[in-house]
């Protein structure tokens, strides 16, 4: 992994970016749908601390992008993000577990500070 103390925040987003395509594209590959929490704390906690950066900025980033903590598609904002959420929760596919609970989140760091607010 790179060192991001030479990186800028345009630099860091991107590599963030990159890094959730790689996790979407080996969940493809392990022909899963989603990933689990103790697997996506992991490597949120891997990310963190490659990033250098602190935790606030680290999960805005994440928020921003739009990115969805199950399937690990990026939505491109947070509100859209929000909308599929919310779509998948009335819809009757598979695609319905997308939403994490904050208390299954509870005991997993990482992935509960990057946890947007739907309902």
């Amino acid at each position: 992994m790179p060192n991001f103390k030479n990186f800028t925040y345009e630099e860091t987003v991107e590599y963030i970016e990159d890094f959730f395509y790689y996790l979407r594209e080996d969940l493809k590959h392990t022909h899963r749908k989603r990933i689990t929490l103790n697997d996506l704390n992991y490597e949120l906690k891997q990310l963190y601390h490659y990033c250098d950066i602190d935790i606030k900025t680290f999960s805005a980033i994440i928020k921003d992008l739009g990115i969805c903590l199950r399937n690990c598609v990026s939505y491109g904002t947070q509100e859209r993000l929000k909308q599929v959420l919310i779509e998948s929760t009335r819809s009757n596919t598979g695609e319905s577990r997308l939403i994490i609970r904050k208390d299954d989140a509870k005991r997993f760091y990482y992935a509960k500070s990057c946890l947007i607010h739907v309902f």
